[in-house]
């Protein structure tokens, strides 16, 4: 199929409240099978249905994708978590990552704080000793993971280092949101 070279970029939007639930979830951990340029923003997102459907039969409400034993993204937001050593690490973006608004925000956040974020290739075996994992998007704001089929990781709860990302996190969208009026 061949598009025209004088098409006109069409951009739309709209509100979404900024009281994010805060209720932990489960996600299922499974191959990332989506197409090369995920990076692209699109309406081909077959991969994502098919994983979060599986995911939803089995009782999640996500999914944590992975290619070759390294963290992609999840089926609709971006994924951080705390490495044994106690740092925030996310994967840097590539051809298989969409830059989420939310993601580059918790980033640009953390960025002069203890819990800077290193962002790089993330094994999957990480996740085992991660006492939090968590998503990032527009519609979810920061919402940790009760747990992760086929991983051992469980939630700690009350985590004192992602309630101090999450106090800092809203600290940067009362900013953001203010500079934007």
């Amino acid at each position: 199929h061949l598009y025209q070279d004088d098409l006109e970029l069409e951009r739309f939007g709209y509100a979404m409240p900024s009281n994010f639930s805060s209720s932990p979830i489960g996600a299922m951990l499974c191959n990332d099978d989506r197409w090369g340029k995920c990076n692209i923003k699109s309406t081909s997102l077959l991969g994502n249905i098919l994983a979060m459907n599986k995911a939803k039969s089995l009782g999640c409400n996500e999914v944590v994708m992975h290619r070759e034993g390294f963290m992609t993204e999840a089926g609709a937001s971006n994924v951080f978590y705390f490495n044994e050593k106690g740092q925030v690490r996310t994967s840097a973006l590539s051809e298989n990552i969409l830059p989420g608004i939310t993601r580059s925000i918790l980033i640009d956040a953390l960025q002069d704080t203890p819990y800077r974020v290193k962002e790089g290739s993330c094994s999957i075996k990480d996740f085992n000793d991660s006492p939090c994992i968590w998503l990032t998007s527009s519609t979810k704001g920061l919402l940790p993971l009760t747990h992760l089929i086929d991983t051992d990781y469980k939630l700690q709860e009350n985590y004192q280092g992602f309630l101090d990302v999450v106090e800092l996190f809203n600290s940067a969208m009362q900013l953001h949101l203010a500079i934007s009026k």
